[in-house]
């Protein structure tokens, strides 16, 4: 049995002008839901204020709490924030740690959204309002629920946001594999970064993947592991 957070305030109406896929959570759902009893549901909730407070600044998560981000901002984001987009952002790094909550318990669990990996301290960007993978991170070891905690993502984006607000914590390492000349322009510095050329084949990606990854893991000895599969 898979376990498996959600909320219907992941499925948001798209707000103007943004190109951003609103389906893709629920489409995800659907998916699942044609799974029947092979997997378990379990709802998010809205993430205290102080958890969100602790990766990023406080007047950012004003902003977004009262759907009042200024346009600049917004710009960075991709779309306006909305009462409905703030509501979500809201909850789904409440999902990502009930996940890892999830994961602890029953050996892996999955959010049907998140990974806003490039959201940083005072400004989301990249599609990206608050980074749920930092928020749940940095909660999970806080809690003591775990010691070490590690960050890998797959996307072809680098996680610039995650690295950002996760640095300077020994007991979080960041991973991230990624193309080298996309998205962003600015890079932040993870744990480990693997910055790919264009066009890498399966096997060189794989290849890669598994001579970075595994000395991380061996040596990190993570006893959870945030993975963002990109999207």
């Amino acid at each position: 049995m898979i376990h498996v957070v959600h909320h219907p305030d992941y499925v948001t109406p798209a707000p103007a002008r943004s190109t951003y896929r609103w389906n893709k959570n629920g489409l995800i759902r659907d998916l699942l839901l044609e799974k029947g009893d092979a997997v378990a549901w379990h709802r998010a909730e809205t993430t205290p204020t102080a958890w969100l407070e602790a990766v990023h600044d406080e007047d950012y998560v004003a902003e977004v709490l009262r759907a009042d981000v200024p346009k600049e901002k917004e710009r960075r984001i991709g779309f306006p924030v909305t009462a409905a987009v703030a509501s979500r952002a809201a909850i789904v790094p409440h999902g990502t740690w009930l996940a890892a909550c999830l994961a602890l318990e029953h050996g892996f669990a999955a959010n049907t959204a998140g990974g806003s990996h490039h959201a940083l301290a005072n400004t989301g960007a990249g599609f990206c309002v608050f980074n749920d993978l930092a928020v749940a991170a940095a909660r999970l070891i806080d809690e003591g629920r775990v010691a070490r905690v590690l960050v890998v993502d797959c996307d072809v984006h680098q996680g610039d946001g995650t690295a950002a607000l996760l640095a300077g914590r020994p007991e979080i390492a960041t991973y991230s594999i990624h193309a080298e000349k996309n998205f962003p322009v600015r890079k932040a510095r993870s744990t480990v970064d693997v910055p790919l050329p264009d066009k890498v084949g399966d096997e060189a990606y794989l290849e890669m993947l598994e001579a970075t990854l595994v000395p991380l893991l061996d040596e990190f000895r993570p006893e959870l592991i945030l993975y963002q599969a990109g999207g």
